[in-house]
């Protein structure tokens, strides 16, 4: 019997296309927890925004539900509607709410910029 013609497995093709560029990815900023801009002005520097809280306190501890954490870490109350400026209002919003704000930068803001400011904060 004769032995069996040799076959010759043809090579891979060399890819010598560029490979693709893929643009680098960027993780979309977090959103605030309880998701509205009604911060009063100041940036809110924790997540987490309900619970029982102290009004102080740096990161310890949590805001209630209707105050928010500002830039300083303080527990601030949220703007509020109101027929006249309430106990603590710094500001008075252009859509009419009042701000609670420590800080002038940012009160307002989300509400039309200050209308009026009600008492001396600093910058």
């Amino acid at each position: 019997m004769a032995p069996a013609p040799a076959t010759t497995a043809a090579a891979p093709a060399k890819d010598t296309a560029a490979p693709a560029r893929v643009a680098p990815t960027r993780a979309a900023p977090a959103a605030p927890a309880g998701g509205d801009k009604q911060g009063g002005g100041d940036k809110q520097a924790s997540g987490d925004k309900q619970g029982g809280g102290d009004k102080q306190g740096g990161d310890s501890g949590s805001c209630s539900a209707d105050e928010y954490r500002n830039s300083s870490g303080d527990c601030v109350e949220r703007p509020a509607q109101a027929p006249a400026a309430p106990a603590g209002a710094s500001a008075q919003c252009q859509d009419g709410t009042y701000s609670f704000s420590e800080h002038r930068r940012g009160t307002c803001s989300g509400h039309g910029g200050v209308k009026q400011w009600l008492r001396d904060l600093p910058a």
